[in-house]
């Protein structure tokens, strides 16, 4: 407040001039220099502390006024009348204004911490049943907070591998200086310093607006308790093991043949054949199960990981450890067993089963996800806009047509290859024409093969065949070969038709 006046000081100086000094004990004053020392001394013993505890408090008042902004919006939502929504809404507002300050004054806060109380809070925020230990299910709630591009499922799988890795004591989770391991580690990966390191992921961790969702929390929480998360951490710690042993490479590079740094069917089938010494047909099985439970990526090889666990589990299945076993199996594969004439024979079938069987698997997803695609509403209006003659058909032409509104930079010869490939490939009645679900079914190849949502290429190629008109010279040009473009892709269907009767009689 301003005081509205002003004041004499002579008077003031008068009457202090008549008061009497009044007699006081000696006092000894500390030298500026000790008392400053002592206070310095004072600060450090608490500034640690200090700062944690400011931070924390920090901490707490930015998730109370968040929380409270979030209940005023859930109230405004409700409100049913204009004044309770204001009301609400008003109040939201002015806990979001209060969030913000306290997350400023966070920050502030954070740039007082040493990098060791950075990584304590870090700790204590992750830590959430506070045992003073960071499970699996705990470390991957951190990792889904910083990176909003995982999963649920990606982000268990992430902290399983991080705890496998740093894990020392195999409890199955990370103490205070294994937890500080991983973040050097993780510091090291990234080309930073530990000290920016540690503020930017308490922050992020702080103010992540992402997560898990309450369903993923559930279930997250059950795979903790019920111990399957510990048994995945201890799984993947047998598997880096088994990784870095050089007997384990040394048998990958023998079932290698080809040297390309995966191994198919035939080189599996061989390699347990080779190992095992059992018959063909039985490792042609074998090599077929393993396919089937270690492909992930569906590639029909095995990379060096997925080869790892198959070993793993053959060697499990003989309730042994690879360590006891891998001498034997190394030797046995380096004698390779002879194959005979007829077990190749076995082999090439065995081959083409798998093969068929992977395509058969294929398709049937691609029709799937082709039914899927047939109930959104934009791609009926894609349909609708490719079928220019309305008769529930396309055509070549009008394939044709379509395809050079977003592939103008292709020549018109190549565009029309491409289409006359795509209903050769995909028309299953052998009319010559794509309906509804066959065409459904090249636009879920062509996702893939473009590596695009399915959904978002539909919606990009709705825009650009309602806003690109045609070149009126090529349109003209297409629709005058229309017939003949159905009339070849007529004959070429009719000539391979040919060509397997052919194959099928000499068979």
């Amino acid at each position: 407040f301003i005081i509205p006046f002003t004041i004499d000081t002579t008077q003031i100086d008068d009457c202090c001039a008549s008061i009497e000094p009044t007699p006081r004990a000696s006092v000894t004053i500390p030298s500026p220099a000790n008392a400053f020392d002592r206070r310095t001394q004072h600060h450090h013993i608490m500034s640690e502390t200090d700062n944690k505890q400011e931070a924390s408090r920090k901490e707490t008042m930015r998730n109370a006024s968040l929380a409270a902004s979030a209940t005023n919006k859930e109230k405004a939502a409700r409100a049913t009348s204009a004044s309770e929504f204001v009301k609400f809404t008003t109040a939201a507002l002015e806990f979001q204004i209060m969030t913000l300050q306290a997350q400023l004054e966070l920050i502030r806060s954070l740039s007082k911490c040493s990098d060791d109380e950075k990584v304590a809070m870090l700790f204590g925020i992750l830590d959430e049943d506070k045992d003073g230990k960071i499970d699996a299910r705990e470390l991957a709630s951190g990792i889904k907070k910083l990176r909003a591009d995982l999963t649920f499922k990606e982000s268990l799988e992430a902290a399983v591998d991080r705890i496998a890795a740093f894990d020392t004591d195999d409890d199955a989770r990370l103490n205070p200086a294994e937890f500080k391991t991983f973040l050097e580690s993780m510091a090291k990966i990234m080309g930073t310093t530990f000290h920016e390191l540690s503020e930017l992921v308490v922050l992020q961790v702080l103010f992540s607006q992402t997560g898990n969702t309450f369903e993923e929390e559930v279930v997250g929480h059950v795979a903790q308790e019920t111990g399957a998360m510990d048994e995945a951490v201890a799984e993947t710690k047998v598997l880096n093991k088994a990784m870095l042993d050089k007997r384990m490479m040394a048998l990958f590079k023998l079932f290698d043949l080809n040297g390309d740094g995966r191994v198919n069917f035939k080189e599996i089938a061989i390699g347990l054949h080779n190992m095992t010494k059992e018959d063909m047909e039985a490792s042609a099985q074998a090599a077929f199960t393993a396919l089937l439970l270690f492909d992930k990526e569906d590639e029909r090889t095995l990379d060096y990981e997925e080869f790892t666990k198959l070993i793993l589990n053959i060697v499990a299945s003989s309730d042994v450890k690879f360590d006891e076993v891998a001498d034997a199996m190394t030797a046995a594969a380096c004698s390779p067993a002879v194959v005979t004439e007829d077990e190749l024979v076995e082999l090439m079938v065995a081959d083409e089963l798998y093969n068929g069987l992977k395509e058969m698997q294929e398709a049937a997803a691609d029709v799937a996800d082709a039914v899927d695609i047939l109930q959104y509403g934009r791609m009926k209006k894609l349909f609708s806009l490719w079928d220019l003659d309305h008769n529930g058909k396309i055509d070549g032409a009008e394939l044709t047509l379509g395809l050079r509104k977003f592939s103008g930079a292709q020549g018109l010869e190549e565009t029309m290859e491409d289409a006359i490939a795509a209903v050769l490939t995909f028309d299953e009645d052998g009319d010559a024409k794509l309906d509804e679900v066959e065409f459904a079914v090249a636009l879920v190849k062509l996702a893939k093969e473009t590596d695009t949502e399915l959904h978002n290429l539909v919606d990009f190629l709705v825009v650009v065949s309602a806003l690109k008109d045609s070149d009126a010279a090529e349109e003209k040009f297409i629709q005058s070969h229309s017939k003949s473009i159905t009339e070849g892709i007529i004959e070429v269907q009719e000539e391979i038709e040919k060509l397997l009767l052919e194959g099928d009689s000499e068979d």
